[in-house]
């Protein structure tokens, strides 16, 4: 399977909808950008009481894929409750089916493989490379 992240995003951008089952005595439900009732009350408390510190302490990495999306839950971000649950493994609900936003794979692909004389001087390298 081939990764399209630079193209798309990552797996947390591409749900739109998820069909989940919370817990022994929740009924099946969709959970779509934003959900309501006492699982959202309960999110936006959890968002509301620990927003500066997601803020400030929760890692902004490009290509985070799994782990707890707590970033999706604040206001700036749209209160997307399909993306912050997104990685999580199944701790907090099981995805049971998903609606999620497709892109067609490139028609043309190339590998180039480029060697350097260290990993800093490759690091360096890399916005010029990605600019073509």
């Amino acid at each position: 399977m081939e990764n399209h992240e630079e193209i798309t995003g990552t797996s947390a951008w591409s749900p739109l909808e998820l069909g989940t089952w919370i817990g022994k005595s929740q009924a099946f439900g969709a959970i779509a950008k934003s959900c309501t009732g006492a699982e959202a009350a309960c999110l936006k408390q959890i968002r509301d009481q620990y927003a500066t510190l997601i803020r400030q302490k929760f890692p902004r990495i490009p290509r985070r894929v799994s782990g707890y999306n707590l970033d999706e839950l604040l206001p700036e971000n749209g209160f997307h409750v399909a993306r912050a649950l997104v990685g999580s493994e199944g701790t907090c609900v099981t995805i049971m089916e998903a609606e999620l936003r497709l892109t067609a794979s490139p028609p043309f692909r190339r590998l180039v493989a480029i060697g350097f004389s260290d990993a800093f001087v490759a690091a360096d390298a890399v916005p010029g490379i990605l600019a073509h």
